[in-house]
């Protein structure tokens, strides 16, 4: 009689062993499904992170360099080695002017005032100023570090100056037929909240440029 209880009793402790593990042990599998919420909001707040990456992604091409163009995003560095590219405007400028100058340019030392008065008054309205020197005071020398930095003790402009010995915006130039002559200098481009170039000039701006920087900011 006393194995037949014994018996009886080892029966009902497997069917009650069986059971707890069938229903999964005491919650583990509920944990797990907490950990698997937790993954699908980190990816949903990644997807929403590439959603606003796209936004603020650079205009996509075709680029070019006539009027109507997107500009190409570049990098070029200023004298601090520190890189400075066009992208880094987008999303934020109204206006972009870019100059191209050089040291043994004289038009283009002459309207630096011209240059730095424009930035103080549209910087607050979302004008950008980057000027690029090319070559220093002697034509057909490259342009440095240490050159760029001379030039910025000596106008003290408060728009990024950016070292350009591969004369990069030769392209842009409205008067260059590609020859291996340069055009006169400066160079003067402005693009829009688009990147798109709307004008472009060889040679000295005078104030009346202004009103083109005031088109953009919408001042018309």
């Amino acid at each position: 009689m006393r194995r037949k209880n014994w018996t009886w009793m080892s029966l009902v402790t497997l069917i009650v062993v069986a059971l707890v593990v069938g229903c999964g042990g005491y919650g583990d599998d509920d944990d797990s499904g907490v950990d698997d919420d937790d993954d699908n909001t980190a990816d949903d707040d990644d997807d929403d992170d590439g959603d606003d990456d796209d936004d603020n992604a650079y205009p996509a091409g075709p680029y070019g360099k006539e009027l109507g163009s997107v500009m190409a995003d570049f990098m070029l560095k200023d004298a601090d080695g520190n890189e400075v590219r066009l992208s880094d405007y987008y999303g934020t400028a109204k206006a972009v002017l870019i100059n191209q100058s050089a040291g043994w340019c004289t038009a283009c030392r002459s309207e630096m005032g011209m240059l730095m008065g424009w930035y103080d008054s549209y910087k607050d309205q979302g004008l950008v100023v980057l000027q690029a020197i090319f070559e220093k005071g002697t034509a057909g020398v490259p342009a440095d570090e240490a050159f760029v930095q001379s030039w910025e003790e000596e106008y003290s402009p408060a728009f990024p100056v950016l070292v350009d010995p591969d004369n990069l915006f030769l392209g842009y130039s409205p008067t260059f037929q590609g020859s291996e002559s340069s055009p006169p200098k400066p160079l003067n481009l402005l693009l829009n909240d688009e990147m798109v170039i709307v004008y472009a000039q060889d040679g000295e701006v005078s104030e009346s440029f202004s009103g083109q920087i005031e088109n953009l900011l919408g001042q018309e």
